[in-house]
């Protein structure tokens, strides 16, 4: 028995969690993180289940992983650099950098603070904000409330709110809190 979820562009998708199950497999699966044992993984008609990561982020799909994987020594400018890695990418560097500080402002005041020495919820704002820079069309995120104070949960699924709505970004949630929501 699989698990045949469809995104429809520019919507919110949310997947739901009383506890740690197979749901972040689905992310891991979409993003090429683990194999999937059975059936094909299709985005815009094309099956890319077996496609490598840097060629789905080409393709306009990111995942922001548990956890808040950041470079912690460096700082939120060059975090935010180092999502921006690929050509196309590049070529709209400071647009991209617009974007995301319009979208998060409190990381523009602190653009040369270390990652490491920002609040949980800055660094989960970094995390989804260093995702962008590549300018995606399906953003994955994987309990982005994990660890954050309740204030902060509110904070940051607003911002996910704005992405939707601002941006026509696809987002692809899995959440355990659903409270917020």
């Amino acid at each position: 028995m699989g698990t045949e979820p469809r995104c429809r562009t520019g919507f919110h998708h949310f997947l739901a969690r009383a506890k740690r199950g197979r749901e972040n497999h689905l992310t891991q699966d979409d993003f090429g993180l683990i194999v999937p044992w059975e059936g094909k993984i299709l985005y815009e008609q094309q099956d890319i289940t077996n496609m490598p990561t840097h060629k789905k982020v080409g393709a306009g799909i990111v995942l922001v992983p548990e956890g808040r994987h950041l470079f912690s020594g460096m700082n939120v400018h060059e975090n935010l650099i180092m999502g921006g890695y690929l050509k196309e990418a590049m070529k709209r560097m400071d647009e991209s950098l617009d974007l995301v500080y319009s979208l998060f402002p409190v990381l523009k005041e602190r653009v040369h603070q270390r990652a490491g020495s920002l609040s949980g919820g800055e660094q989960q704002m970094l995390t989804i904000a260093r995702s962008l820079m590549t300018r995606p069309k399906l953003i994955m995120l994987d309990e982005p409330s994990q660890g954050l104070a309740p204030k902060l949960v509110t904070e940051v699924f607003n911002t996910i709110t704005k992405l939707k709505a601002e941006i026509g970004l696809t987002i692809l949630l899995v959440e355990q809190n659903v409270e917020p929501l």
